[in-house]
């Protein structure tokens, strides 16, 4: 990698494109998680491991895109601690303190939905995103708001900025995995867990990946793809649980999740093959991430109860009411 004065561009529109297939990808990982054996019938396994671990870019994808972003922001503003954490913690607080709540209520009237969620106090809930299985994320992005204007004082030696996050990020895996006992929710909900993708972002803004990497990317990717695919599927198939074999935080999923996420930034542009339509719903998808997001996982179960009869018509009216109005108040808010 070379080092050049001023880093790399992705317009508005690559970015969203981006998002939406990050959004799009978060949403059937959670919609496989309702399919049941598909990571353990042998005759069919692979199919979705290998499709399962080409969608671990999502989240890796939003901390290099959030990394860039701050980075493109205020590479040419001065920069005020206070300032900057008050204005980055009031744009995604209101949503989420909404969703929470939702959540911790809809949970109150279906306990059974839950199951595996820590009965914690609300102070605990909010601090740790236990309200639901994926609001770990905002507890990271919060973290990672925290630890920006530190990483950013090594704006000068951006190597040094993304060789140290990364290798704080390596620590923590090699840590983890040395405790099994440990569960994904606990290393998920740790900042310095996703650390190496925030620096990632970051250095983006301020350096230039050399063109013979950009060129040979799709490989690489290819490569490590099949290679992660057919190693999870033969740990699934020697009886390892599918969580542990398939989760974010494994060393292999860092550069799978780089190089997938590099890959779509360079070549978005090429998406056009899929028509204009496609273009369209991967913008809106991008532009209403957050609330996606958030919403998705009720609104996925909600889907599941109608389908299954879980639930009965009264019970089920009132949580997609409830569901409907949080939608309804978060577009309100966000404009």
């Amino acid at each position: 990698m070379t080092k050049k004065v001023s880093g790399m561009v992705f317009s508005a529109t690559r970015i969203n494109a981006v998002k939406g297939l990050a959004i799009f990808s978060v949403v059937l990982l959670h919609v496989f998680a309702y399919l049941k054996g598909i990571y353990t019938n042998a005759s069919y396994n692979f199919i979705f491991i290998l499709l399962d671990q080409a969608m671990r870019f999502c989240v890796p994808s939003f901390l290099i895109l959030s990394g860039y972003g701050l980075a493109a922001k205020y590479e040419n503003k001065s920069f005020f601690y206070w300032p900057f954490i008050k204005k980055r913690f009031l744009k995604l607080l209101p949503l989420y303190l909404l969703w929470s709540l939702v959540s911790i209520l809809i949970f109150k009237l279906v306990p059974v939905w839950s199951s595996g969620l820590s009965p914690d106090s609300i102070f605990t809930i909010l601090l740790l995103g236990r309200a639901d299985y994926q609001l770990y994320f905002l507890p990271v992005i919060f973290q990672l708001y925290l630890l920006f204007p530190f990483l950013w004082l090594l704006r000068k030696q951006p190597q040094l900025l993304f060789g140290l996050s990364l290798a704080v990020q390596i620590l923590f895996y090699l840590y983890f995995s040395l405790h099994f006992s440990l569960t994904d929710r606990f290393e998920y909900v740790l900042g310095f867990s996703w650390l190496g993708y925030f620096g990632l972002g970051i250095w983006l803004r301020l350096c230039s990946l050399h063109p013979s990497i950009i060129k040979f990317i799709g490989l690489m990717t290819l490569t490590i793809l099949l290679s992660m695919a057919l190693f999870a599927k033969r740990a699934i198939d020697n009886g390892l649980d599918p969580l542990p074999a398939l989760k974010f935080t494994r060393l292999f999923v860092i550069p799978l999740a780089t190089l997938v996420s590099l890959w779509f930034l360079f070549f978005s542009a090429k998406f056009h093959f899929l028509g204009l339509k496609a273009g369209k719903v991967l913008s809106f998808l991008g532009k209403n991430s957050y609330l996606i997001f958030l919403s998705h996982t009720l609104g996925l179960r909600i889907i599941y109860a109608i389908i299954t009869a879980q639930l009965s018509i009264f019970t089920l009216i009132w949580i997609s009411l409830l569901w409907s109005a949080a939608v309804y108040l978060s577009l309100k808010l966000k404009f």
